[in-house]
């Protein structure tokens, strides 16, 4: 799957014709806070993706591009925006956590 990934020159396709995420095919080259991330996103002319982008990809092919590891969703978590929604590239799942804590980046286009 290195190849999948490396062979892609601009983006990875993933969903459906009516949802789907291109995704960069470099991610940061070092884990970043939330507000990190998304300045880092920005940067790069994307966004993070969502929690559902996110579980899309770890349900898919798509994965093996990925590092086991966790990755920043935009989304806050309700009821304290101290916090963001991340998933777990090691078993599927979904969590929130501080946006001072440090996790991988990978961004979708705008």
């Amino acid at each position: 799957m290195r190849y999948f990934a490396l062979a892609l020159a601009a983006s990875v396709m993933l969903g459906t014709s009516l949802q789907a995420a291109q995704w960069l095919v470099d991610e940061s080259p070092r884990k970043r806070t939330w507000e990190e991330a998304v300045d880092y996103c920005d940067f790069k002319g994307g966004r993070l993706p969502s929690a559902k982008d996110l579980k899309s990809a770890y349900n898919s092919k798509i994965k093996e591009a990925f590092k086991k590891d966790y990755y920043w969703s935009y989304s806050e978590f309700t009821g304290d925006f101290e916090q963001a929604l991340y998933v777990n590239f090691m078993d599927g799942s979904s969590h929130h956590s501080p946006k001072t804590f440090k996790m991988q980046v990978r961004c979708v286009k705008k």
